[in-house]
């Protein structure tokens, strides 16, 4: 399997990082201390990181049934 990326969540904006903290746990990041704004942040890649890896299995195997019935009907016993 395929592993994901999640180097992009590295490149983001200031303003960017502070809306997902804001729109993800409803606390303005102001408020935070830096280790808290920090904490709070990897909290929210290590989840995505789950999310979009879980996301990835299912379309493996939904993409691994699909070409499983193609080839069957394509190349199958009639």
């Amino acid at each position: 399997m395929a592993t994901v990326s999640t180097e992009w969540n590295l490149n983001l904006g200031g303003n960017i990082r502070d809306a997902i903290l804001r729109v993800q746990y409803g606390i303005d990041p102001q408020t935070l201390s830096d280790q808290d704004w920090a904490q709070r942040f990897q909290e929210w890649v290590y989840v995505r990181r789950m999310e979009l890896e879980a996301q990835e299995a299912i379309m493996e195997n939904a993409f691994r049934k699909v070409m499983y019935e193609v080839v069957n009907a394509v190349f199958g016993k009639k």
